[in-house]
């Protein structure tokens, strides 16, 4: 339902995300409400696109349950590519690129919406899906999504939202997640040592990205990746 200009009416807002959830005001010109705004329009366009998508937060809010930015990861000093694995629930790994570089704006040094490589394994075999990880709507709070093309099956972006909103920004958590196995989920060079291999990455690139590389810390990151995937650690 929107209203006579294209926009989702107050009652829309209201019925999918409530009263601002700080103040409780039923002010349809808050921040609240505008962010939540920008959130349907920005679902319409996406339905309109074909495009398969699920949330990764349910509604606005100030820091993204998928954020690993600082402090969990160090923003790069100069312009690159990086890249890291996560597992992926239910079986299969999400690869993430960013790409870091110069803003002619601004000259700061950022990156835009990361690209998603998904190997998800399913009921009818392995899958291999591509995506991006979107912002969502840009203003001071946000929400963010995962976005494929036409044809992804829903089950597949479902599980990947559902994976990074286990991030829950927090450090622990996005160590655990690292996908594990014989090479570096960063630079895809092997790995040497049992330490590199219980954390999925090894010693330079760790340090690359500001990440502990020691007994103690893997003792703690596999012991969290118990509790978030399970006993196996799997």
């Amino acid at each position: 339902m929107t209203n006579q200009a294209g926009q989702p009416t107050f009652a829309e807002i209201l019925c999918r995300f409530g009263l601002d959830p700080m103040s409780g005001d039923p002010d349809c010109s808050g921040l609240w409400y505008s962010a939540c705004r920008l959130v349907l329009q920005r679902e319409e366009a996406w339905r309109r696109r074909g495009r398969v998508f699920s949330w990764i937060d349910q509604e606005p809010t100030w820091i993204s349950a998928a954020n690993w930015y600082y402090p969990i990861l160090q923003d790069p000093e100069q312009r690159c590519l990086r890249h890291f694995k996560l597992s992926l629930l239910g079986g299969g790994e999400i690869k993430v690129t960013e790409d870091f570089t110069w803003s002619v704006s601004d000259g700061l040094l950022g990156c835009g919406e990361p690209k998603l490589e998904v190997w998800a394994y399913t009921v009818m075999g392995l899958r291999i899906c591509r995506g991006i990880l979107s912002q969502g709507p840009m203003v001071e709070m946000s929400a963010f999504a995962v976005v494929f093309p036409r044809g992804t099956p829903q089950e597949i972006a479902d599980r990947t939202a559902a994976t990074l909103r286990l991030i829950g920004d927090h450090p622990d958590n996005f160590y655990a997640l690292l996908s594990r196995g014989q090479r570096c989920g960063c630079c895809g060079r092997p790995l040497k040592d049992e330490i590199s291999m219980s954390l999925g990455i090894g010693r330079d690139c760790a340090q690359a990205m500001g990440m502990p590389h020691n007994i103690a810390f893997a003792d703690r990151v596999l012991e969290r990746r118990r509790e978030l995937f399970g006993e196996s650690g799997s």
